[in-house]
């Protein structure tokens, strides 16, 4: 079973909004590290790597977009 909060939900969808750890921290105010544990207890939970980890920052995986596409679906459906 896959246990996922809110909050990893969006520190993925930060992520890829801005395509770096240090922003997507400053957005959510949290520090680097603490968005680096979540993004990696989301990939530890599916066993994927949701993001390529380059020079020029992250870039999502087909698995990353499709985590977000259920994320947003999801959250969606919670407003309800």
């Amino acid at each position: 079973m896959r246990n996922l909060t809110l909050k990893q939900f969006k520190t993925v969808q930060a992520i890829i909004s801005h395509g770096k750890i240090v922003s997507a921290a400053k957005v959510l105010g949290l520090s680097p590290p603490a968005v680096t544990i979540q993004l990696r207890q989301v990939e530890e939970e599916f066993q994927l790597a949701l993001f390529d980890r380059t020079s020029d920052g992250m870039r999502p995986t087909a698995a990353g977009l499709a985590f977000v596409e259920t994320a947003q679906a999801i959250e969606e459906r919670l407003r309800l």
